[in-house]
C-alpha cells in the first residue's frame, strides 16, 4: 500500500511537472505561433465544402429517399420519345401509318377525338353526293338526240292493215318523250315516202309563224321547220288541216330540204307510185291519201274562209279535188264530203318562186290506228 501510495504520488507529481512544463511552453510561444497552429486544427476550405454537401445528401437522402427529381423524369421521356421517334423513323409502317395531329397554343399535340374525325368525313360525303346528284340532273336536262326515222324503214305495207292481235300491235316509231325534251312545240311527226320530208311537226304558242325562221331547237334558221298555226287544233280532227314549210330552189343547196322535195308531186309518174302519206302523234298514226297536187293563189286558207259553215266547207273541198290549175294531178278520190273528210294541206312556195302562189299536196284521212288501244278506223 504504502508503495502504490507513492506510486501514485510520484505520477501525479510527473503530471504535474508535466503540465506545468506545457504551461511555460505555452508562455513562451508567441502569437505567431499560436495561428499557425490553430489553422493546422481547422479543415480546409476544399474539405469543408465537402463535408457540407455530404452532409446535406445525407439529410435529403434521410428526408425522403423515394423521391426522383422532376429534372430526371422530364430527361427520361424526353430520352424515351426520341427513341421512339427512332424507332418509328427505321419502321415504315409506322412512318407512313402516322396522323397528323392539330398543334395547339399550348405546344402540345393531343390526338384529334374520333368524334371529330367522323365530323370532318360528313362534308366530304355530302360534297361527293351533291356533284353525283348535279351529274344526274344535268344528265336528264341535257337534250335528248333527235329521233328520226329513214324513209326506207316505213312503208304502205306497214300501215295498209290492222293487226290482228296484240302480238302484232304497231309499236309507234318516234320517240316523242326524247322529242319534247329537246322542244316541247314537237307534237307531230310527218313521213311522206319517196321525199325528204321526214320531219316533226311545231306548233308556237308565241306567233303563228315563229318556225318560219326557227328550227325545232328555236335557233334562228332560214329553213325553218314544219309547222301548223293556233287555228288547228293538234289531234287532226279538224276539218282542213294546213302545214307548212319552206321550198328553195333547184340551184340551192338547200333545195331538198323543209318541203322542197314535195315539188316531185308535179310529176304524174311520181304521184301516182306514191299515193300515201303518214303522220305520227304519241298515240296514234294516220294514214291520208293523196288526192291533188296543184298551184293556188297565196290567199290564207283558213283565215280567209268560214270553213265551220258546211256549205263553205263542201265549196272548198270540192276545189280541192277539182283544182284551177290546168297542170294539177288528181287521184282516184273524185269527191269528199264535209263532215266526213278530214283533209291535210302540205303547203309550201313554187318553183320557180312566184310571191302571189302556193303549191299544195293535199291528202285526205284513210286510216286511223290507236296505238294504246290497237284499234284501227278505216276512212273512205
Amino acid at each position: 500500500m504504502a508503495e502504490e501510495h507513492k506510486e501514485r504520488t510520484a505520477e501525479g507529481a510527473n503530471e504535474g511537472s508535466s503540465g506545468r512544463a506545457k504551461e511555460r511552453r505555452a508562455a513562451k510561444e508567441t502569437p505567431t505561433v499560436r495561428e499557425a497552429k490553430s489553422r493546422a486544427a481547422r479543415p480546409s476550405e476544399g474539405e469543408q465544402v465537402a463535408k457540407d454537401a455530404s452532409e446535406r445528401q445525407g439529410g435529403s437522402k434521410a428526408a425522403d429517399a423515394s423521391e426522383v427529381p422532376r429534372a430526371s423524369v422530364s430527361a427520361k421521356r424526353d430520352e424515351g420519345a426520341r427513341t421512339s421517334e427512332k424507332q418509328e423513323a427505321g419502321d415504315p409502317r409506322k412512318r407512313t401509318g402516322r396522323k397528323r395531329e392539330a398543334v395547339h397554343d399550348g405546344g402540345e399535340s393531343p390526338r384529334t377525338p374520333r368524334s371529330v374525325r367522323k365530323r370532318r368525313r360528313w362534308p366530304i360525303a355530302a360534297l361527293v353526293a351533291v356533284i353525283a346528284v348535279v351529274a344526274c340532273a344535268v344528265a336528264f336536262a341535257m337534250p335528248a338526240s333527235r329521233t328520226f326515222i329513214e324513209p326506207e324503214t316505213l312503208s304502205v305495207s306497214d300501215v295498209s292493215q290492222a293487226p290482228s292481235t296484240d302480238e302484232e300491235r304497231l309499236q309507234n316509231p318516234i320517240d316523242f318523250d326524247a322529242l319534247r325534251q329537246q322542244n316541247p312545240d314537237i307534237y307531230a311527226w310527218i313521213y311522206v315516202p319517196g321525199t325528204q320530208v321526214n320531219l316533226p311537226i311545231l306548233q308556237s304558242p308565241m306567233a303563228d309563224n315563229y318556225y318560219l325562221y326557227h328550227n325545232v331547237d328555236r335557233e334562228d334558221d332560214p329553213v325553218g321547220a314544219p309547222y301548223t298555226q293556233s287555228q288547228n287544233s293538234k289531234d287532226f280532227t279538224d276539218p282542213v288541216t294546213v302545214v307548212y314549210g319552206h321550198t328553195f330552189q333547184p340551184d340551192d343547196e338547200r333545195a331538198d330540204e323543209a318541203f322542197g322535195t314535195l315539188h316531185d308531186y308535179e310529176d304524174k309518174a311520181f304521184f301516182d307510185e306514191h299515193p300515201l302519206f303518214y303522220i305520227y302523234t304519241p298515240t296514234k298514226m294516220f294514214t291520208y291519201k293523196v288526192v291533188s297536187a296543184y298551184e293556188t293563189d297565196n290567199s290564207h286558207i283558213l283565215n280567209t274562209r268560214d270553213l265551220s259553215d258546211p256549205a263553205v266547207l263542201q265549196h272548198y273541198l270540192d276545189l280541192v279535188v277539182n283544182p284551177e290549175d290546168a297542170d294539177a294531178n288528181v287521184g282516184s278520190i273524185q269527191e269528199l264530203e264535209a263532215g266526213a273528210a278530214y283533209i291535210v294541206q302540205l303547203s309550201t312556195c313554187t318553183r320557180p318562186s312566184v310571191s302571189e302562189k302556193r303549191f299544195l299536196v293535199t291528202g285526205v284521212m284513210v286510216g286511223e290506228h290507236n296505238y294504246e288501244t290497237v284499234t284501227r278506223i278505216e276512212r273512205a
